[in-house]
Formats: structure tokens, sequence, C-alpha cells
């Protein structure tokens, strides 16, 4: 898939959404924060602070705000792209969803996958041991759906 360029409105957009939730994060109420705005940056909207020149109003308020303890989260990385490992998960919970375990936690399902296939993870099998894992759940499943 093809990066999009991303414009220098839209980083504007993506700072001040940073500013806010920082704000937020730190738990700062409306008049606080506009008190912490006009005390880094001489502002009282953060739609006036600007991006370049020599104040960076953008980047001082994220730096003050990094100071006060907001730490951005990362964003998360999508682990499950492969279809198998997609598929595996699906029947995890189908077995949940018939009461024949538990729970559906990763931790169950790598105690599965390491007796079924000597892996330690899922991540560490090759297509043709998620495969014979697939089968093993499917038949799990038809067995249950059986009695």
């Amino acid at each position: 898939m093809p990066r999009v360029k991303r414009t220098a409105e839209d980083h504007r957009r993506a700072e001040l959404a940073k500013i806010h939730m920082a704000a937020k994060a730190l738990g700062l109420d409306r008049d606080t924060y506009e008190d912490v705005l006009w005390t880094i940056c001489r502002v009282r909207s953060a739609a006036d602070l600007d991006s370049q020149g020599r104040f960076q109003g953008r980047f001082k308020m994220l730096a003050h705000f990094r100071s006060l303890g907001w730490n951005q989260k990362p964003k998360r990385k999508r682990t499950n792209d492969d279809p198998k490992d997609r598929k595996i998960w699906s029947l995890w919970y189908q077995l949940k969803d018939a009461g024949l375990i538990a729970e559906a936690s990763a931790r169950g399902l790598r105690s599965e996958v390491k007796a079924l296939t000597d892996c330690d993870d899922l991540k560490f099998c090759t297509a043709a041991q998620k495969s014979h894992i697939i089968e093993c759940l499917k038949k799990w499943l038809e067995r249950a759906r059986c009695i």
C-alpha cells in the first residue's frame, strides 16, 4: 500500500491532538490548561501555536507536558497479519464459547501450541505446524458438538 504524503496541516492537527491528549492525561482543567499555554508560549489557544520559526510553540508544549510526566502511548503493532494465526485465534475463542476451555488467554493457547508442535509460541511455528494446529482445534470442536 503506498504511503500517503502528509501535509503541513496534517502535522499541525496531529500535534494539536497530542497536546490535547496530554492535557487530558495530566488532568488539567480548562483554566489551568490555558494558564500553561500562556506561561509557556504566550497564547491562550493551542490553535495559535506555531511549529516553525524561532518560537516552535507546539514543540515547546509537548516538551513541557513530557517534563510533567506525560508519555505518548506507542502505536500498537498489528500482530495477527497471518490468516492462519487469525484462524487459530478464532477457533480458540470458539472453544471458549463452547465451554471447552475456561479462559481464552494467550498463555493457554501457547501451552496448547507447545503440546501440539513443541514450539514455544505461535509466532515460531511454520505454516505446516499452524495447519496442524488448525486441524486439531477443528477436531476438538467437532468432538464437542457430537456429544
